[in-house]
Order: C-alpha cells, then sequence, then structure tokens
C-alpha cells in the first residue's frame, strides 16, 4: 500500500490530476468530435466571430486598427469556439490570470492570437492538439511561437 501513495503529487482543492484529468479530457475531446461531425462552414464577419466568442464566455479584443477591415470568413463559428475555448482552458490551467484572445484582422485575413508563456504547453497536451488539428480543417493556418499560437483564416473571395 506504501508504494501506491504519492506524496509529492498536488493535492490541492481542484487540482486536475489522475482520473479527474482524463475524465475532463475524454469529455472536451468528446465535445470536439460531436462539433466536427455537424460542421456547417458559413462566411461571418470579423466582428460576429469577436461577438460570438465574447457572448460564450471567450475573452476576446481587437488588436491593431482592424475597425475599416470589411471582410467575411468562412468558419463554422461554433467549432472555432469549441476549439479556441480547449486551447484558453489548456493555457489557463499553466498560466495566472485570464487569458485574452486578441483579434487581428486584414484585408487578406483574420488572426486570433492566443498568448502563452510557453507554446509547449499545446504541444504536450492532447485536447490541445487535437483543438489545433480540428480548427486546421475548417482552412486556418497555425503558427505556434514561443510567445503566443496564431490561428490564420484566409479571408473569403466572394460567396
Amino acid at each position: 500500500m506504501r508504494a501506491m501513495e504519492q506524496p509529492n503529487i498536488n493535492q490541492s482543492a481542484g487540482a486536475d490530476t489522475g482520473i479527474f484529468s482524463l475524465q475532463r479530457q475524454f469529455q472536451e475531446m468528446e465535445e470536439l468530435n460531436a462539433a466536427m461531425k455537424c460542421v456547417e462552414l458559413e462566411l461571418h464577419s470579423v466582428n460576429t466571430i469577436l461577438q460570438f466568442l465574447s457572448a460564450n464566455g471567450v475573452s476576446v479584443t481587437k488588436r491593431g486598427e482592424s475597425t475599416s477591415v470589411v471582410g467575411l470568413v468562412k468558419v463554422d463559428i461554433s467549432l472555432l469556439e469549441k476549439g479556441v475555448r480547449a486551447l484558453t482552458r489548456c493555457l489557463n490551467r499553466r498560466s495566472q490570470g485570464v487569458l485574452t484572445v486578441e483579434v487581428e484582422s486584414t484585408e487578406n485575413d483574420i488572426s486570433l492570437v492566443i498568448p502563452t508563456c510557453d507554446s509547449s504547453v499545446i504541444e504536450n497536451s492532447i485536447v490541445a492538439t487535437y483543438a489545433v488539428e480540428v480548427i486546421e480543417k475548417m482552412g486556418a493556418k497555425a503558427h505556434l511561437k514561443k510567445e503566443a499560437i496564431t490561428l490564420t483564416f484566409p479571408m473569403s473571395k466572394g460567396q
């Protein structure tokens, strides 16, 4: 019995360890899978994407001068929200405070920039890696740098 005791493991209230961590990961993967099965790509404006993410609990801000950009992005907005939420949850568990997704748009694309102190957290998380893959299947390009992960969607060139 003594060999099974592990006093060095974080036993604080709400710790995401052991079976609870596995249950959470399976639940998040199931949510992403369910959303992938009914994916519907539609055209959305940058402001619509911002409002949808904000309304669903994702902290977002505009970065730079993107207010004059009028363009549409072909994306499943619900699947995008689930993927971004999975990424921010992963990063929030490893950081202090709430992460804010920064949205930057140009004439050609929209980028969601998620700041991180250490991008290896994304690479080492099954759920976060899968979330990036799911978002890439919608046409985004993911760029992982030490200080941030950037998800870039091209603006639609028509209907």
